[in-house]
């Protein structure tokens, strides 16, 4: 059971005031790291994501948001079902720190709305233990985020590790009953796109065994891809393929 921050604590309070960003705070902080124990470089891990509660309040923009009931108030005539989400988690890179403002190879910000319960995430481990870390929960958040923030919110999110035998992808994939899903970023969304799409060829020629044009026509025929964020420094794009058209 993992506690998390919003992505600028102490910026934001619930009465509206909000401080501007100095260099020295922190943006997007993951809780972590995460010694996962039995884990090591070149081993996959799989983290699923059993439950995640949000708090009470939230913000976007400088908006506050009540949350309560399983609602977000959004004015009097509206409410709107939330969907809490994780913005930014990942494991530690080979080299250097945990990308959390960005979405990389190993995770970090990605602010996809399917990182949610019922998900599992797919990383290829690169340090010993993987090193896991997340935050920036958000209570919702739309496809694209384009206003740059969800409703940011602090969180408390229930984790399962665990090690599982076959690589999938050079980069993070998310896996839900009804679909699977590759995950692109890039420094514009064509670069993203083309990543994501890529890699889910490769994920259904090596799991259905066909060639690279069938694999292809069936990613065209049956894929769909989705903007995760467009506010990023990198892009992120997803391709969610039927889990039935991988035999799953």
């Amino acid at each position: 059971l993992v506690e998390t921050w919003d992505c600028l604590p102490d910026n934001q309070s619930r009465d509206g005031t909000r401080r501007e960003i100095e260099q020295s705070d922190r943006v997007n902080p993951g809780t972590g790291p995460i010694f996962v124990e039995g884990i090591k470089p070149g081993d996959v891990l799989a983290i699923d994501l059993l439950e995640i509660r949000v708090d009470n309040w939230g913000y976007s923009k400088g908006r506050i948001f009540e949350l309560a009931d399983g609602y977000a108030l959004f004015d009097e005539k509206l409410k709107l079902p939330l969907l809490p989400m994780i913005g930014m988690i990942g494991i530690a890179p080979a080299k250097g720190e945990m990308n959390t403002v960005a979405p990389v190879d190993t995770g970090g910000n990605m602010d996809c709305k399917e990182v949610r319960a019922g998900s599992a995430l797919v990383f290829n481990v690169q340090v010993e233990g993987a090193l896991v870390g997340l935050g920036d929960v958000h209570a919702l958040q739309g496809d694209g985020e384009i206003r740059g923030e969800g409703i940011e919110t602090k969180a408390e999110v229930l984790l399962r590790f665990r090690k599982v035998p076959n690589k999938l992808s050079d980069r993070p994939v998310i896996l839900r009953p009804e679909w699977v899903a590759t995950m692109g970023s890039g420094k514009d969304l064509d670069e993203a796109a083309w990543q994501a799409t890529e890699d889910m060829v490769a994920l259904v020629a090596k799991f259905t065994g066909r060639d690279d044009e069938s694999s292809r026509q069936l990613v065209n025929l049956v894929g769909n891809l989705r903007i995760n964020q467009i506010v990023d420094p990198r892009k992120g794009v997803r391709m969610e393929i039927p889990s039935w058209a991988l035999g799953i």
